[in-house]
């Protein structure tokens, strides 16, 4: 048996209920046509629209150079190529952690590490002199990584020399 369902048209009883809850007390109204004024200023005889006048142009000197996004990017390509220069001219300052220590290139040190999965104390040779720490070689087996001065200052790691 096949059954049908009746929906009855419910558009008109959606408009009065829109009615009742939905108040508008002043309804928008369009305007017919444009009107043009003068607002709180007075208009001189014989001129009716001055809205319609073209507008003069004050012509003014400019010193302001416009450059576009090409000519941007290759001026910053070079004052940064600049930098580079002068960067690579300087000699290397070797950072502040580096002139208070007592470790230098080629000396041997014993690294301890306090905590940590490599928990213990290691026989390094120091390599170099990085940024952001010393570059040591285990003596173990050769292998060579960045002691961070940072884990040094956190009291994590201690290197010192060995005579």
């Amino acid at each position: 048996a096949v059954g049908f369902l009746a929906i009855p048209d419910l558009r008109r009883e959606m408009a009065d209920l829109l009615d009742e809850i939905w108040d508008e007390p002043y309804p928008v109204q369009q305007a017919k046509r444009i009107i043009w004024g003068y607002g709180a200023d007075e208009a001189e005889e014989g001129e009716q629209l001055p809205q319609l006048r073209p507008l003069e142009h004050t012509v003014c000197e400019v010193e302001e150079v416009r450059l576009t996004k090409k000519q941007i990017k290759e001026q910053n390509k070079a004052v940064l190529a600049l930098q580079q220069q002068k960067a690579a001219m300087r000699p290397a300052e070797p950072p502040e952690y580096v002139k208070k220590s007592e470790l230098k290139v080629g000396d041997r040190a014993s690294l301890h590490v306090k905590y940590g999965d490599h928990k213990g104390h290691y026989a390094v040779r120091i390599v170099g002199i990085e940024e952001k720490g010393l570059r040591i070689q285990h003596e173990k087996d050769g292998y060579e990584e960045v002691v961070k001065q940072r884990d040094i200052k956190s009291g994590k790691l201690t290197i010192s020399v060995v005579s």
